[in-house]
């Protein structure tokens, strides 16, 4: 119970952040900074609490406690790939997740993404964001290594 209510008040104060700068601004990703620091609050710190229930089970090695940026890497990498996934989604519910410092790259307006005639630019600029995923891969597999249980896999 500790741990579950540690994480959800760091998870709580980060989206507050998040809200706060939705209400002067617009909730939209501007950088790729605030694109990693809005995975780590949805994602890298429920990486955070899982390694500590994990090593706490015994299912992991105590080892990852010490190496946080193996499961906030592990965070980043499920939540990137779970924005990709989920673009068009996001977009007819009007969310935007994907940084505008890396679309803006390929096309004009965010809607661009979506329009037949930049199917390239909006392939390059998924190419992009995979690529930006891939950048914690390697972190990932060295967090993998230090699970111990094959149910953790499983989840």
């Amino acid at each position: 119970q500790a741990i579950i209510k540690d994480i959800t008040d760091k998870m709580g104060n980060g989206m507050a952040d998040y809200c706060r700068k939705a209400a002067l601004d617009d909730a939209s990703v501007k950088t790729i900074d605030e694109y990693n620091l809005y995975c780590f609050y949805v994602a890298g710190l429920v990486g955070e609490g899982l390694t500590r229930l994990f090593v706490g089970a015994e299912f992991g090695n105590p080892a990852l406690l010490k190496r946080p940026v193996l499961h906030k890497a592990m965070g980043l990498f499920l939540q990137k790939t779970n924005i990709i996934r989920d673009i068009r989604e996001d977009f007819d519910d009007n969310r935007r997740f994907w940084p505008q410092e890396i679309w803006s790259k390929h096309v004009n307006e965010f809607e661009d993404l979506f329009k037949p005639e930049h199917r390239e630019a909006a392939l390059n600029c998924n190419s992009e964001m995979v690529l930006n995923a891939l950048e914690h891969a390697e972190m990932c597999l060295f967090y993998l290594a230090g699970l111990r249980e094959q149910s953790v896999f499983n989840f």
